[in-house]
């Protein structure tokens, strides 16, 4: 399975600001769909980062774990 970054054709943030958010980005990129967890969803959502996907993969996560939440229980629901 492709990564995110060659399925979507997205630029790794090269300029240089170091931050979280730039680094999360960066590794969110080389992970496949599969790969993504309620943290991924939840921040792509908040970014405005791939937000059909990211809303495809937290329905899947919803419908395992209702719950779900990168930050705190239920926040999958709540995003």
């Amino acid at each position: 399975m492709k990564s995110l970054r060659e399925q979507y054709e997205l630029p790794y943030d090269v300029s240089g600001f170091q931050s979280g958010l730039v680094d999360w980005y960066n590794h969110l990129i080389n992970k496949t769909y599969d790969e993504l967890d309620a943290n991924d969803v939840c921040k792509m959502m908040r970014q405005n980062i791939l937000r059909e996907l990211a809303i495809e993969k937290g329905f899947e996560l919803l419908f395992g774990n209702p719950f779900d939440g990168g930050i705190m229980e239920g926040e999958l629901l709540h995003t």
